[in-house]
């Protein structure tokens, strides 16, 4: 086939199937992008706004440019969104996504879905403290 192993690409993408692999996902992304803003804000003491974006005031309005930080935004969810679906490429049926994985030690499917939620809305409240006060938060 033109396009390769289509059976291949219909199994990873079955782990969509059901409400569970979009939260884990969304979660996933949030802890490495909550640990990655705060780690990077406490270091350089730059808000999450200037770290993913050059303002530059033209006069009449302020201009956005995109840093590093946007950039490496689309290249943490595709990397959490390829790494989330290998699982189920390499054969293993207890993925994470749509079938909850066996605990291993502290790390239980319970603790990533609430640490998941917790990240998510860190971020966005970094990000409204962050609007509201228009500097870092630390």
């Amino acid at each position: 086939a033109p396009l390769g192993d289509t059976d291949m690409v219909s199994n990873a993408l079955s782990v969509f199937k059901g409400g569970m692999a979009s939260e884990v996902i969304n979660g996933r992304t949030a802890m490495v992008g909550f640990t990655a803003a705060l780690l990077a804000e406490l270091t350089t003491g730059e808000s999450v706004t200037s770290q993913m974006f050059n303002m530059r005031d033209v006069g009449v309005k302020v201009i956005f440019l995109p840093k590093l930080g946007f950039f490496l935004l689309p290249l943490t969810v595709i990397v959490v969104i390829v790494s989330s679906i290998m699982p189920k490429i390499r054969g293993k049926e207890d993925n994470g996504l749509n079938v909850p994985t066996s605990a291993y030690g502290p790390f239980t499917p319970n603790a990533e879905t609430i640490n998941g939620r917790a990240a998510m809305m860190g971020l966005v409240s970094l990000l409204a403290v962050e609007g509201m006060t228009g500097s870092a938060l630390f």
